[in-house]
């Protein structure tokens, strides 16, 4: 059993018990718990920074029990919208602060207390028939620095889509990584 409490980059691990049904066979002396002890490995998200160097953690808003990243969404028609995201890693959990945001539409995402637009990472044109997406639109991948030198490298981003199923955040390298994979081999 892996009994680290913190991950090689200091990243706080937290187990997840995965809940199972209970052992169908009536007359086996062994049953299996309602819980067992599989776990899966979390990140949570400590730090946040837009590009002028703010701090996006905010203590004020707990979403799936740690403090969300807050961040404001310019809508096409100018309005506003606040909302605070979940700062666990692969987490699409979020509350609406205030504002409205309108299912399947593209917005900017800017920081909450400069107002600066957040760094667009790349273009992405989702696959066929990914869920929440249309074949022809394209959104974008928008960073938030984990360090407050601001390096891509240290990294988190998502897309700028309100409600797209499997949208949550993951680190830049890593949709880097899968944009690499689908380009053409020119080699």
């Amino acid at each position: 059993m892996n009994s680290k409490r913190f991950s090689d980059d200091g990243k706080l691990i937290i187990p997840e018990p995965i809940k199972r049904e209970k052992d169908k066979q009536e007359d086996s002396e062994f049953k299996i718990p309602e819980i067992v002890k599989e776990t899966r490995t979390f990140y949570i998200i400590k730090q946040a920074f837009c590009p002028n160097g703010h701090n996006l953690i905010n203590k004020k808003h707990i979403i799936s029990g740690y403090p969300g990243i807050r961040l404001r969404y310019r809508r096409k028609d100018k309005s506003k919208t606040e909302i605070a995201i979940s700062a666990v890693l692969g987490d699409s959990q979020k509350i609406i602060l205030h504002g409205n945001l309108t299912f399947g539409e593209l917005v900017e995402i800017h920081c909450p207390i400069c107002d600066v637009k957040l760094p667009i990472l790349t273009h992405y044109k989702p696959r066929k028939g990914e869920p929440g997406c249309s074949k022809n639109e394209i959104v974008d991948i928008v960073a938030l620095y984990l360090t407050p030198e601001l390096d891509y490298s240290k990294a988190i981003s998502f897309c700028n889509k309100v409600g797209v199923v499997h949208s949550s955040i993951k680190y830049a390298h890593e949709i880097i990584r899968d944009i690499y994979k689908e380009l053409p081999d020119f080699g």
